[in-house]
């Protein structure tokens, strides 16, 4: 299975309207239950956290299944 998104402040709910913009994209192995995933962002301020959402409607926000480990 292979997923791709465009992450956008327009794409946020409720949208808004941040400058930042990034691509993501990420494959899951079902049998060896492996998920492989490549990040690239651009922000004009600090970011303040990342994770990966479970499986949620259009227009609504999902709960968080992977967060980004920090430095």
């Amino acid at each position: 299975m292979k997923l791709q998104v465009d992450p956008k402040g327009s794409n946020e709910v409720p949208p808004n309207t941040s400058a930042g913009s990034g691509k993501a994209e990420a494959s899951c192995d079902t049998e060896t239950k492996t998920l492989t995933y490549s990040v690239t962002y651009s922000l004009s301020d600090p970011a303040l956290g990342a994770h990966f959402y479970g499986h949620f409607d259009a227009g609504k926000n999902g709960g968080i299944v992977l967060p980004f480990k920090t430095a």
